[in-house]
């Protein structure tokens, strides 16, 4: 008996989402779409940032293009600008949506993909850029200018700025109004 309402208390304090129907119901937002977990390979350590790229016709791409065309299809009167990804830790695959959305949306349209993180960078690293090219921190540090922040990867069709120049401090930059201004004029 003390088993079964063990069993019952864990089922009532579990919170996660474990189908995709229950995000809207519990999250009140509307699902864009669902990628699928790629398996493992040791030669390939994080396939899933290029799969986009070098599996044009595979699930996971499909995925990615059906996220495109809900995020295209949810502003149709005031298209999105801007698009941010977030999330509350890390490893809950921040860079990689990035990455393969911009890749979907590259085949469309013009597309800047900055890297924001400031504290652990992965998109320039993932891309095969040199870890010491300038980028956002160095842009709203004033270091650099924007072209020189600013590198095509012809592969995906994108153009990406990486984050840069760690800072020791890096919310403090992020939080600035000079970040504010920088942002404003990619836009």
């Amino acid at each position: 008996v003390f088993g079964v309402m063990f069993a019952v208390l864990l089922q009532a304090l579990n919170k996660t989402v474990k189908a995709a129907s229950e995000v809207e119901s519990r999250l009140q937002a509307t699902m864009l779409g669902l990628l699928p977990l790629l398996p493992k390979q040791r030669k390939k350590p994080n396939q899933s940032y290029m799969e986009f790229v070098d599996n044009p016709q595979s699930a996971y791409s499909e995925s990615l293009r059906t996220i495109r065309t809900g995020l295209i299809l949810s502003a149709l009167d005031n298209p999105h600008k801007s698009v941010s990804v977030t999330s509350t830790v890390p490893g809950e695959g921040k860079s990689t949506l990035s990455l393969g959305l911009a890749f979907a949306t590259g085949q469309m349209e013009r597309v800047l993909l900055i890297d924001a993180d400031l504290r652990r960078p992965s998109v320039g690293k993932s891309l095969g850029f040199e870890r010491s090219m300038v980028g956002l921190a160095d842009l709203v540090a004033g270091t650099a200018k924007v072209e020189e922040c600013i590198q095509r990867f012809e592969a995906g069709n994108i153009d990406v700025m990486c984050a840069g120049t760690i800072p020791p401090h890096p919310s403090e930059l992020l939080s600035s109004q000079r970040f504010s201004n920088g942002v404003e004029l990619l836009v």
